[in-house]
């Protein structure tokens, strides 16, 4: 009967150690795991700083375009308002050329 208590003992604590060995196995299996998942592979950091990269580039981009655009429109208004000043100088012009035609014309008819 001791015998048969002491081999079931000893077969207890044998699962136990089994049990604990397992759980370790397990427990560094999960560790492992989960600095896997929290760890970033090279390779996708490498790309996450090549597209930061392009998107800085792309900003610099949009921001020289929006001053050239800039410029652009102050040339145009520019342009604009020397455009409207030249139509007014030849509307000017065409009236003094009318009032001389006239007075060509008034006096032709005065010769007649």
């Amino acid at each position: 009967e001791m015998n048969a208590v002491n081999s079931f003992e000893a077969e207890y604590i044998r699962n136990l150690q089994k049990q604990i060995c397992l759980l370790e196995y397990e427990t560094a299996y999960l560790r492992e795991k989960a600095k896997n998942a929290t760890e970033v592979p090279p390779k996708v950091t490498r790309k996450a700083t090549m597209l930061s990269q392009t998107l800085k580039e792309l900003e610099a981009t949009i921001n020289r375009t929006e001053t050239d655009i800039a410029k652009k429109e102050n040339s145009t208004k520019h342009y604009e308002i020397e455009t409207q000043a030249i139509h007014k100088r030849l509307q000017i012009l065409s009236g003094n050329e009318k009032l001389f035609l006239c007075g060509v014309i008034l006096a032709i008819k005065l010769k007649l």
